[in-house]
C-alpha cells in the first residue's frame, strides 16, 4: 500500500544507471577472445584497465562535448593496450591481485588528466575564474 507509492515516486526521480552493465557488455568480447586464445590473464588485465578508463570517463562525462576529452580518453586506451598485451601475471598470483593496483593507478591518471585538461582548456572554468565576463 504505502510502499508502492513511495517506490513509484523514487523510480521517477532517480532513474536507474546501467553504466556497469554497459561496460561489462562492451568488455566481455575482449575477455572471451583472449580466453579462446589461452591468454585469460591478458584478457582480464585488458578488461580491468579498459573498464577503469571508461569509469573515469563516466565520472567526467559532463566534459564530453570537448574534443580534448575524447583525445585524452582514446590516447589512454591506445597507450594501455600494448601494456596490457605485455602483461604476464606471475604463477600462483591471482590476476586480480596483480592487475587491480595498476587499474587504480590508471584511474587516477586518467581522471587527473581529464581534470587538468578541464582547467587548462575549458572556457567555462576560465569564466568562473574571471568574474568580469
Amino acid at each position: 500500500m504505502f510502499g508502492e507509492e513511495q517506490r513509484e515516486e523514487s523510480e521517477e526521480s532517480n532513474p536507474r544507471d546501467y553504466t556497469g552493465l554497459i561496460i561489462a557488455a562492451l568488455l566481455s568480447p575482449i575477455y572471451l577472445i583472449f580466453m579462446s586464445l589461452g591468454r585469460e590473464d591478458v584478457g582480464f588485465a585488458l578488461c580491468i584497465v579498459s573498464g577503469v578508463i571508461i569509469v573515469a570517463m563516466k565520472f567526467r562525462w559532463e566534459l564530453r562535448g570537448h574534443v580534448w576529452f575524447w583525445v585524452i580518453s582514446v590516447l589512454a586506451l591506445v597507450i594501455n593496450v600494448p601494456v596490457a598485451l605485455a602483461f604476464r601475471a606471475p604463477k600462483g598470483v591471482p590476476t586480480l591481485a596483480y592487475a587491480l593496483p595498476f587499474g587504480f593507478l590508471e584511474y587516477g591518471l586518467v581522471w587527473g588528466a581529464l581534470g587538468l585538461a578541464d582547467k587548462l582548456f575549458s572556457e567555462s572554468s576560465k569564466k568562473d575564474k574571471d568574474p568580469e565576463q
